[in-house]
């Protein structure tokens, strides 16, 4: 049964599970249920705004790559739905990443906080499908170490993402979300490794 999007439950909805995901890194939660019943007509997919809906709001920024897309629609939608400012890659709190192309696109640039402020490093959004394609990843909230699949552009932003969260605490976090509305979220504490 397809539910009715609601602002406020459903945002609650997935904010539960966005926490839940975090808190176990490597985990892929559905929102596809939460999102089902959005109605509004954006050049994103509905588990892409329906997460956007739950944690942007007008006291944070955001940029979006991708290709086959018009940016400049997407990012008017995105800040009319959200009240969140679009600004340049390198001033964004989310960073929004569309295509293949946009996964190596210009990562030394994504803000990763510093010494006196890490909690400014940017949160990393990846639309991605999934891809049977496993790493290793471990640390908190991760029993020893576990094999997960982080999508078919794995191989191409995970090293950049690993360079970026070299020094600890600065760093990135990163959410995935695969086309069906699954979520994994990979806190900057996360370490990953090619599987042997």
């Amino acid at each position: 049964m397809q539910k009715v999007w609601d602002s406020v439950h459903s945002t609650q909805q997935i904010f539960r599970k966005l926490v839940n995901a975090f808190s176990f890194p490597g985990s892929k939660l559905s929102i596809s249920n939460e999102v089902s019943g959005i109605e509004i007509k954006t050049l994103v997919s509905k588990p892409i705004i329906g997460l956007l809906l739950t944690i942007l709001d007008s006291e944070v920024s955001f940029h979006i790559s991708g290709e086959q897309l018009d940016l400049a629609v997407a990012e008017q939608q995105i800040s009319q739905l959200t009240g969140a400012r679009n600004v340049q890659l390198e001033e964004a709190n989310f960073c929004i990443l569309l295509s293949s192309n946009s996964m190596v696109a210009d990562w030394s640039s994504i803000p990763e906080g510093n010494l006196e402020e890490p909690h400014l490093g940017a949160t990393i959004i990846i639309e991605t499908e999934w891809a049977s394609r496993e790493w290793e990843i471990s640390g908190p909230g991760i029993q020893s170490s576990k094999k997960v699949d982080l999508g078919k552009q794995s191989d191409q932003w995970i090293p950049l993402r690993n360079e970026k969260n070299r020094e600890f605490p600065l760093g990135v976090d990163v959410i995935l979300v695969g086309k069906e509305g699954d979520i994994v979220a990979l806190p900057r504490t996360t370490v990953i490794r090619e599987v042997a």
